[in-house]
């Protein structure tokens, strides 16, 4: 097999040519000589026609500059021979075999054969390669100074069938150059995160060098005829209440919006070509997104880059705002679209775009104009083409329902893009960013913009979240002078926005996760199993070994009343997001019909009040309670919320809940607990059982079970278990009671005695809680009320303050 050595030597001279004078001068050295020579040509013209005679010298000087100019460019197409050679193969649009080498490769392994790791390292690409993956030009140094075995030249093989690129290269080095590898791994720089940096790099690099290749034939389709968009305007009518689709919207990303639309941008193309009914219903989450989809087949129309059947076509933009607040009357509007269409058949290189298709129908029924009618005979003629735009939710509600009208539309989906499309989009934009703002992003950091705003960012549609977001992060390191952006700097940024926690993990945190259990037992009294089980998902949860599409946690937990169900739930939301208060409550028993399944995700007259509660309260712990009680319906809709991470609303918005930690409760199953935990006093043995008779019950369907990460089961609380409910209970109290100036103390002899009375296994710490209100806080309002303890006294409460009625609960 041949190797990259093979391919060196033709390489030698041109590079070394271009390392004492560079490319740049190579090209001021053929502009200079041909501007003297010209000069020269000129002084002569002028000379002779104003004195009747020239100088031989300058004639002289003419040829020569002529001479060293016809060099320059002979040198200059003998360096463009190497420069591009393999450059179709690379790109991809190569029609034969090229096997070899890049320029880039050689010239990197050139500069140092012996060692091609700091050659490639050390290269332009490679050390932007290894800057994008977060490292410093310190830690390269100390690297390439290393005591390591080399990595020489003559061990490279060739790519098969296509030209060995600088990616190629760059994946070599890493799986062969164990340093290399080692040198990564302990600088935090996975095998992925390295790989993607390096495509990104020598992408932009391959585009940058793609423009200067001027004769190529995608660089001379971006320059069209001097009349072509001459040949045919838009009509008068048309242009009144239409603006071009290229001028949509101002930010200039549509390219990188569409990085990932190849087929849907094939498949318009295709339509559009059709003899007749060639319209389009494109269906989209965004309307942004349909029209830079719609923008760029403009641009490749206007640039020869799409199906020669399309060429000289206009996309005009139906601003039907504007046009239903200038005609109001029924038989003004009718008269305006009719007037509108005809003009833009006859001129036969219309493409009417009509966007929100449904809203525009509704608002001009109002009108008493049936829009559908109104245009169905246009969408017959070979010489107009229609697209409308609607989101999924308003087309299966409304054009949908019109068969015959839609029926004459191709319906065109515009999918949402994945996460490896969205990297896509962003890379490009990252690279404006840069140059607008001086920074840099590591290619973590772009990954990471991406997978946050499909997350963690709730407002607006991906992908134009994600771009929002790169643009915010780009200003905000720039305003506080910070150059390099990195993940950690994502990560930071997202906690600051939704209280998260992110990124390296603090020592601080790290006590706190390791310590989790502790934690939640200072207000979880027993239920040891179920309080492990808890902290060791919410731990995985943090190191982000959990599936990123579905939320943090989902529990189910199962046990009688006051067994601490609610109050792991509230220290859960406390603990984790840094206020009880972050907890949304909703008791479902309140949604035990299945008609009530629409006041949780809205109706025609509202939005429902899970829908605002996750978009009001996105991060937060979601606590259902008395789960079994809900309606079947309601049920289905959790089983693809704890699948998916999301819902969508009957209005079709799509609710993010990946940012929240589900909780249901439930009393199912807890007589049998209380059962096994009497007789046996072991339930780890009796989980199965326990599940299995609550399915064969029909109270939950076992695939709801099983999307919980846990199903948690609370034991009865015994006697010393309620003692420390108790004791929690009255610090509570003492706290509330010393806020309001008095200090409370109450004897071990009297909670003790309370203990006693209200040990009920049924119920829980539900009777002492009430037993403590009706029984203390009663006695202690008395005291205050009479005057019989003032302000920054003591109210000392034993069994001997109570009379026997008292006690009696």
């Amino acid at each position: 097999m041949k190797n990259i050595q093979t391919h060196l030597d033709a390489f030698r001279p041109v590079i070394a040519y271009e390392q004492n004078l560079g490319r740049n001068t190579l090209t001021s050295l053929r502009v200079t000589f041909f501007v003297l020579f010209v000069s020269c040509l000129i002084t002569i013209i002028v000379t002779e026609q104003i004195t009747g005679d020239y100088s031989s010298a300058l004639l002289g000087s003419a040829m020569i500059f002529f001479a060293l100019w016809l060099e320059q460019t002979l040198l200059y197409f003998y360096h463009n021979s190497f420069y591009f050679k393999g450059f179709d193969s690379i790109i991809g649009s190569g029609t034969k075999d090229a096997s070899g080498i890049s320029y880039e490769v050689a010239k990197i392994i050139l500069s140092n054969e012996r060692d091609i790791t700091a050659g490639f390292v050390q290269s332009e690409l490679g050390l932007e390669t290894i800057i994008r993956c977060g490292l410093s030009a310190e830690s390269i140094a100390a690297f390439t100074a290393a005591n390591r075995i080399f990595l020489k030249a003559d061990t490279v093989p060739l790519t098969q069938a296509q030209t060995t690129s600088v990616y190629d290269l760059g994946s070599y080095i890493y799986m062969y150059d164990l340093h290399f590898k080692q040198w990564l791994n302990e600088n935090a720089v996975t095998h992925a995160t390295y790989l993607g940096a390096l495509q990104f790099v020598v992408k932009n690099y391959t585009r940058q060098k793609n423009k200067s290749r001027w004769w190529g034939r995608d660089q001379l389709s971006l320059h069209t005829g001097l009349g072509r968009n001459l040949a045919n305007g838009i009509p008068y009518e048309l242009e009144r209440f239409t603006y071009s689709v290229i001028d949509h919207d101002g930010t200039n990303e549509q390219d990188s919006a569409v990085a990932s639309q190849v087929k849907i941008i094939q498949k318009i193309e295709q339509v559009l070509a059709k003899n007749r009914q060639a319209n389009i219903l494109l269906i989209a989450e965004s309307s942004k997104a349909a029209l830079d989809i719609l923008s760029y087949v403009q641009t490749r129309v206007s640039t020869a880059r799409g199906l020669n059947a399309l060429a000289g076509l206009h996309f005009s933009v139906l601003d039907y705002i504007r046009l239903l607040a200038t005609y109001t009357e029924k038989h003004d509007l009718e008269n305006e679209l009719t007037i509108m269409f005809d003009q833009a058949a006859l001129s036969g290189t219309q493409v009417v775009i009509i966007p929100n298709f449904s809203h525009f129908i509704a608002e001009a029924a109002l009108c008493q104009v049936n829009v559908p009618e109104l245009i169905a005979p246009y969408l017959a003629l070979p010489t107009l083409h229609i697209i409308g735009i609607d989101t999924p939710h308003n087309f299966h509600k409304v054009l949908h329902q019109l068969h015959s009208f839609t029926g004459r539309f191709e319906e065109i989906l515009l999918e949402p893009t994945n996460l490896g499309d969205t990297v896509a989009i962003l890379e490009p934009i990252a690279l404006r960013q840069e140059k607008r703002r001086g920074v840099i992003f590591t290619y973590s950091a772009i990954t990471s913009i991406a997978e946050h705003a499909d997350r963690n960012l709730t407002v607006g549609t991906m992908p134009e979240r994600a771009i929002d977001f790169i643009h915010e992060i780009a200003q905000l390191a720039a305003k506080q002078g910070t150059v390099l952006i990195t993940e950690n700097f994502i990560d930071e940024v997202i906690s600051n926005k939704t209280g998260i926690p992110l990124g390296s993990i603090t020592p601080a945190e790290k006590d706190r996760l390791l310590n989790l259990e502790n934690l939640l037992h200072e207000r979880v009294v027993g239920q040891e199993r179920a309080v492990h089980a808890i902290a060791s998902t919410m731990r995985r949860a943090r190191v982000s070994i959990e599936r990123a599409d579905k939320p943090i946690g989902s529990f189910l937990f199962l046990g009688g009343t006051g067994v601490g169900k609610t109050e792991t739930a509230k220290a859960l939301a406390d603990t984790f997001f840094g206020d009880e208060t972050k907890m949304i409550r909703f008791d479902m028993s309140e949604f035990s019909a299945n008609h009530t399944l629409q006041y949780l995700i809205g109706d025609g007259n509202g939005t429902g009040s899970l829908t605002d509660a996750l978009i009001e309260h996105p991060y937060s712990v979601l606590l259902l309670d008395e789960f079994e009680k809900a309606a079947e319906s309601v049920k289905d809709l959790f089983l693809q919320i704890l699948d998916e991470g999301y819902f969508t609303s009957t209005h079709g918005t799509k609710v993010n809940a990946r940012n929240t930690i589900i909780i249901a409760t439930s009393n199912a199953g807890g007589d049998l607990i209380y059962k096994t935990s009497v007789t046996r006093q072991s339930l780890p043995s009796l989980d199965a059982d326990i599940i299995a008779h609550i399915i064969e019950t029909g109270v939950f369907k076992p695939e709801l079970i099983n999307r919980f990460d846990n199903t948690i089961i609370y034991e009865p609380l015994d006697h010393d278990q309620l003692q420390q409910v108790a004791k929690i209970m009255i610090g509570d109290l003492t706290k509330r009671v010393t806020d309001q100036g008095y200090n409370l103390l109450v004897t071990p002899h009297l909670i003790s005695l309370l203990v006693d009375k209200s040990n009920d296994p049924h119920s829980g710490g539900r009777k002492i809680t009430r037993i403590i209100q009706d029984v203390l806080e009663e006695k202690i309002a008395t005291k205050i009320i009479s005057g019989e303890v003032k302000r920054g006294g003591y109210l000392h409460l034993d069994v001997a303050d109570f009379t026997t009625d008292e006690l009696l609960f």
